[in-house]
């Protein structure tokens, strides 16, 4: 349980706390107070807060309102109070503020500042006590867990033995960390430590360690990518991949394969297309001169307009549209409001990935991701749905059904996106190129006491050792700083360690379905992004995804497609007209990544041999997808000759 921060202050008839619950979905059914005499309890998961006033600095409970409300005269019902304590949500602030009123009027309650004493105000336990409960008889043997008999019928011993034991949740005061530099989300403007509440929340889709996010690191972004490729790679079953890829290969010409290849499902998946990616195919095989443009023939049903309108954050602030651009280009975005003093060379519809600056390209690349991921669990769950296998494309009154609202969904869309599960938006670093980004072969050592083997190796700590410097290939160089390459291969080597099916050439067929909607537009990307976003809304902890990435990401996107924007010959151009051709360019490069990739640009770190009894000795192996199927390829004609 967290502790929250907390403001406190007093009048003469009551009591007012302050609660922040920053980055949580607030929820009245899983709020809970409680009030007995001088404490006050305060329960929204994952917080928890108890406060303790002195002795004899008492708080009406419900059994004082109870009679104070049954001694009032009856003419006089209207100053009743109906429980001890008023409740409100700060929305804006992401406070509850709570008024308790006091059990003796204009009496003055001390400390009140000392944060301290009021979390932790009790008697003193003698630590010893409890072993001396548990047996008087014998001497101590200086253990820290001592058990009961089973069969111990003493029972005032043991009601002795629970007088001494603290009950109590412990509790902190709420330290700032000084972690200005982990940033993470939209353009990396929020702090590390926005998601450490879901993560108390049981966030099974984030990858990423409280002790990393609250460590206060100089490299805090590089450390992130070699948490990403060690976990990646330890998720990486290649025996797995082996079995699906020998069913999928030989299941359709051995009779004693095929009822696996049929309960495995993938031959229809692969035949499967997405509503939205069929849509945009119908439109793409129009042959008409006068065409219209796909954006004019898809619209916001009313499902999407009330989630614009009251399920996305009026209040976010963005940044001039100007500087989305790096300072060296020769284009210029200059929005119709600011007066123009020169006549610009280039229109902004010649605005291309490479002219964004660093931060833009990250956040653009998000979009690759989500996409990927929102795609893929489509392929995942919806290939065997009715009205998919009909071709209905959804109606302007659609809503998504409890089939389409699924955990599952948003889990594998979120552990398929490297900025949501490992809250990584660099993806590469910076000494080295794309494949030293994707499969980064970890250069230090772990000790029994850093990993947890039976908690999935999570990173507690990391003892660095000083690496080999490194030649860099011409190949690297040339993809040095190829971020679209790295998002697709972080996504795809993903996409064969998470999921359910572990087909490479499902995950390509998902980037063509990628290219396809970044060719669709604007319109049909913010469309995508609103049912991701309705995904994890859905969630109570998966709604922090949304409160660090896709509600800025919606609205800056909304915001822009409706801006105006200076364009050459004094003329004026739509934003969303700018987005579809920056858009255009994006998929003009995943297209030609994913027909230049091969089996072995897939490559995983596997594990050859565990730890010793020291821990620091993990050996590894590099292996690639084609490797892998070839060895597939020999087991099975192995296993055939054996039949």
């Amino acid at each position: 349980m967290l502790t929250p921060k907390f403001d406190i202050s007093q009048d003469d008839l009551h009591i007012f706390i302050k609660v922040h619950i920053n980055n949580i979905r607030f929820s009245t059914s899983n709020l809970d107070i409680t009030i007995n005499n001088n404490m006050v309890n305060f329960s929204l998961l994952p917080y928890y807060l108890r406060l303790t006033f002195n002795e004899g600095e008492d708080m009406m409970s419900e059994e004082d309102i109870i009679t104070q409300n049954m001694i009032q005269e009856v003419g006089n019902p209207g100053s009743q109070l109906e429980q001890p304590f008023e409740c409100k949500l700060l929305s804006e602030e992401d406070v509850i503020e709570i008024k308790l009123f006091k059990k003796h009027k204009n009496q003055t309650f001390l400390d009140l500042d000392n944060h301290l004493r009021l979390l932790n105000r009790q008697e003193t336990v003698n630590n010893s006590s409890m072993l001396n409960v548990v047996n008087e008889t014998k001497p101590s043997q200086n253990k820290l867990i001592q058990e009961i008999d089973d069969e111990t019928n003493d029972i005032p011993l043991l009601s002795k033995l629970g007088e001494t034991f603290d009950w109590q949740i412990k509790q902190n005061v709420n330290v700032e960390n000084d972690i200005k530099n982990n940033k993470i989300g939209f353009s990396s403007k929020y702090t590390a430590d926005a998601i450490i509440p879901s993560i108390y929340n049981n966030n099974e889709i984030n990858e990423v360690a409280e002790a990393i996010l609250l460590k206060d690191s100089e490299d805090f972004k590089s450390e992130l990518i070699q948490l990403r490729n060690y976990r990646d790679n330890l998720k990486f079953d290649p025996d797995y991949y082996m079995n699906d890829y020998i069913t999928f290969k030989y299941g359709q010409l051995n009779e004693y394969m095929k009822e696996d290849l049929d309960i495995n499902g993938i031959l229809e998946i692969l035949k499967f297309v997405p509503t939205e990616i069929k849509y945009f195919l119908k439109w793409v095989k129009l042959k008409a001169s006068d065409k219209p443009r796909f954006k004019d023939l898809i619209s916001y049903n009313e499902f999407e307009q009330e989630q614009m309108r009251e399920k996305l954050p009026k209040n976010i602030q963005h940044e001039d549209f100007e500087k989305i651009l790096s300072n060296d280009g020769d284009v210029k975005l200059i929005s119709k409001q600011t007066p123009l003093f020169l006549q610009l060379a280039k229109s902004p519809k010649s605005i291309k990935f490479d002219d964004l600056n660093e931060s833009w390209k990250q956040n653009f690349t998000f979009l690759i991701n989500a996409i990927f991921g929102y795609f893929f669990q489509s392929m995942e769950f919806d290939y065997n749905l009715k009205e998919e296998q009909e071709g209905k494309v959804p109606s302007s009154t659609y809503k998504p059904s409890k089939r389409e609202q699924t955990s599952e969904r948003s889990w594998l869309i979120g552990k398929l996106s490297p900025q949501l599960s490992n809250l990584d938006n660099t993806l590469l670093l910076n000494e080295f190129g794309v494949k030293e980004s994707c499969n980064w072969k970890p250069e230090f050592k772990l000790d029994n006491k850093d990993v947890d083997m039976e908690e999935d190796f999570i990173i507690k700590e990391v003892v660095e050792e000083e690496p080999e410097q490194k030649d860099i290939k011409i190949s690297d160089l040339e993809d040095k700083r190829n971020i679209i390459k790295a998002a697709l291969i972080i996504s795809i080597k993903k996409s064969l360690s998470y999921p359910l099916h572990r087909n490479l050439q499902l995950s390509l067929k998902v980037v063509d379905y990628v290219n396809y909607t970044f060719l669709g537009g604007s319109k049909l990307i913010i469309k995508i992004l609103l049912k991701i976003h309705e995904l994890f809304r859905f969630d109570d902890t998966f709604y922090i995804y949304n409160k660090i990435w896709l509600d800025d990401m919606i609205t800056w996107l909304l915001k822009f497609c409706d801006t105006e924007f200076h364009d050459v010959n004094n003329e004026v151009v739509k934003g969303d007209d700018i987005l579809d051709e920056l858009f255009k360019d994006v998929a003009s490069k995943i297209s030609f990544i994913n027909r230049s990739f091969k089996k072995e640009d897939f490559d995983f770190m596997i594990i050859q041999s565990e730890l010793n009894e020291q821990g620091d000795n993990i050996e590894w192996d590099s292996i690639n997808i084609q490797e892998i199927e070839n060895i597939a390829d020999i087991k099975y004609k192995e296993f055939t000759q054996s039949i």
